[in-house]
């Protein structure tokens, strides 16, 4: 069913009594909302893959965490991807599979190996068991140790 859609008609919009329905919005291409008979209400672009012109659907969100404005935004983008060659949902599966290389761990576990390997044996030697000249302790020159390094003189 296409309909310009509208935050006072989405919420008027009834369940069906089994399955889905689907209202394809007339003001954005390939925009739509779903309901569900659980009165679930989620937002969806439709396209074909630009390669094989196999018909696909991408989920947005759900309403109302997901507005109708930022719904059309994210299909408008969604639409411009498309248009220049790009399969959406093999870009959420290529996201998805570089998540796990964003997190902190990974970022840290890459700079040790990566940078950290040619100062681990002098800088930790410097830091943990020599001392430490520090101006604010009183006279120049004046030495004060970190707790628990250990004298290498």
């Amino acid at each position: 069913m296409r309909k310009i859609l509208t935050d006072a008609l989405i919420r008027a919009l009834p369940a069906p009594g089994s399955g889905r329905l689907e209202y394809a919005d007339t003001r954005s291409s390939g925009f739509a909302l779903r309901i569900t008979a659980a009165s679930v209400k989620s937002w969806s672009f439709r396209s074909r893959d630009p390669v094989s012109g196999e018909p696909a659907r991408f989920s947005i969100g759900q309403y109302p965490e997901v507005s109708l404005a930022d719904a059309r935004e994210r299909a408008d983008e969604l639409r411009r991807g498309v248009a220049k060659g790009e399969n959406p949902i093999e870009r959420k599966r290529h996201d998805r599979a570089e998540a796990p290389k964003k997190t902190f761990q990974y970022l840290a576990d890459r700079y040790m190996t990566e940078h950290a390997r040619r100062f681990s044996g002098q800088l930790m030697r410097t830091i943990v068991g020599s001392s430490c000249t520090s101006s604010r302790s009183g006279a120049p020159g004046t030495t004060k140790r970190f707790p628990g390094a250990t004298s290498s003189n």
